[in-house]
C-alpha cells in the first residue's frame, strides 16, 4: 500500500514539474513577439517617434513567427496571406478576389467589399501557427487593422483595432486561398490601446 502511495505522490509531481517547465517554455516562445524588429518594444498606440499625430501604420509584411515558420507549408501561407493583405492594402478587388475561394467571393461582392475596406489599412500580421487536415490549412495569427471609426467592427468601433483570427484556407493546384469556412466565425477583436 506504501509502494502505491509513494507511485502516485511521484506521479502527482512528476506532472507538476511537467506543466510549470511547460509553462516556461510557452512563456519563452510566446514572448518572442514582445519586441519590435530591432529589438526595441512597441511604442503604444496612439504615439509616434515625435509624439505627435495619430498612430502610425506599421509595416503590411507577413511575419512568420518561429513555430508556423518551422511548418512545412510556411512559405506557401505567407504568399496567401501577403496577397490577401497587399490587396486590401492597395484597395484592388481584382487581386483581393485572386486571393479567396468561391465561397468567400460569393459573400463578398465587389460592391460590398469596396464600401467595407474603403478606409483599411492592414498592418502587423503575426502567423503564430499554422495547422493542417487533409483538405484544408488553418493560419492563426494577429493583425491590427486601421481604418475610419465608421467603418470599424461594431465590437470595437476605433481607427486601430488588433485582431485574433483563425483564416481557413483551401488550395487551388499549387497554391492556397483564404477560405469561408467556419474558423473565422469568431474572430476577437479589441480597439488599439484596450
Amino acid at each position: 500500500m506504501r509502494t502505491e502511495t509513494m507511485g502516485v505522490v511521484l506521479l502527482a509531481l512528476l506532472a507538476v514539474v511537467t506543466a510549470v517547465l511547460g509553462g516556461l517554455v510557452a512563456r519563452q516562445f510566446y514572448a518572442q513577439d514582445a519586441t519590435a524588429p530591432g529589438g526595441q518594444a512597441p511604442s503604444e498606440p496612439g504615439s509616434t517617434s515625435s509624439g505627435q499625430g495619430s498612430p502610425p501604420v506599421g509595416d503590411g509584411s507577413v511575419l512568420m513567427l518561429p513555430d508556423a515558420d518551422h511548418h512545412p507549408l510556411h512559405d506557401q501561407v505567407q504568399a496567401a496571406l501577403q496577397n490577401y493583405v497587399d490587396a486590401i492594402n492597395d484597395q484592388d478587388y481584382a487581386r483581393w478576389r485572386e486571393t479567396v475561394s468561391q465561397r468567400l467571393a460569393v459573400q463578398m461582392p465587389e460592391a460590398k467589399w469596396r464600401d467595407a475596406m474603403s478606409t483599411t489599412r492592414d498592418s502587423d500580421i503575426r502567423v503564430y501557427r499554422i495547422n493542417t487536415t487533409t483538405s484544408e490549412v488553418y493560419a492563426i495569427f494577429t493583425f491590427t487593422s486601421h481604418q475610419s471609426i465608421d467603418r470599424a467592427p461594431p465590437e470595437a468601433p476605433s481607427t486601430c483595432d488588433h485582431w485574433w483570427v483563425v483564416y481557413p484556407m483551401v488550395w487551388r493546384q499549387d497554391s492556397l486561398l483564404i477560405d469561408a469556412g467556419t474558423a473565422n466565425l469568431s474572430p476577437q477583436v479589441i480597439a488599439c490601446g484596450g
